[in-house]
């Protein structure tokens, strides 16, 4: 697209109708800013400035509200010339939903759904470091079932499974 330091679409091609919604019609002549995610707002403005102080953008993300009323997350390379912003963007909505989802399966145990060691590890690590800065009081609860092989070799994994699943509700 092309864009001015303003916040105004100037041009738009087709991709922009494919990723959207919107038809080029609706985009073009419009404030961009009237489609960024409200969270979003205060780093695109800084992205702005940015770019109206002749310094290129590369990888920023923000998100555009499409006309369907979800958003898309899009991925910027922008070049300033004089007024003008000449910019090549991409949707990475999927890409992010997909690492979130490959996040989640990484903290999260399969059987139970809670957090498993490696989130513990990582949260403790934070929360230690906000005590350490406010004095902030937390604790860590660590539970375990007793003799739980005895439930697995008398009753069979699925009730092992079963008792676990419960356990963590």
């Amino acid at each position: 697209c092309i864009a001015d330091t303003d916040g105004n679409f100037i041009k738009v091609n087709s991709e922009w109708s494919n990723i959207l919604g919107y038809s080029r019609e609706e985009l073009e002549y419009k404030k961009f800013l009237d489609f960024v995610h409200p969270d979003d707002m205060d780093k695109t403005l800084q992205a702005i400035s940015m770019l109206k102080d002749n310094n290129e953008i590369l990888n920023f993300t923000n998100r555009y509200k499409s006309k369907d009323g979800s958003y898309k997350t899009i991925e910027w390379k922008s070049r300033p010339i004089d007024n003008l912003i000449y910019a090549a963007a991409r949707d990475i909505t999927d890409k992010i939903e997909t690492e979130k989802k490959y996040r989640e399966i990484a903290i999260r145990d399969p059987l139970t759904e809670v957090y498993n060691r490696r989130y513990l590890f990582e949260r403790l690590s934070s929360m230690i470091s906000e005590h350490t800065r406010t004095n902030k009081d937390f604790s860590v609860a660590i539970l375990d079932i007793d003799f739980f092989k005895k439930i697995n070799d008398t009753f069979g994994h699925q009730a092992g499974d079963y008792i676990l699943r419960e356990f963590t509700k």
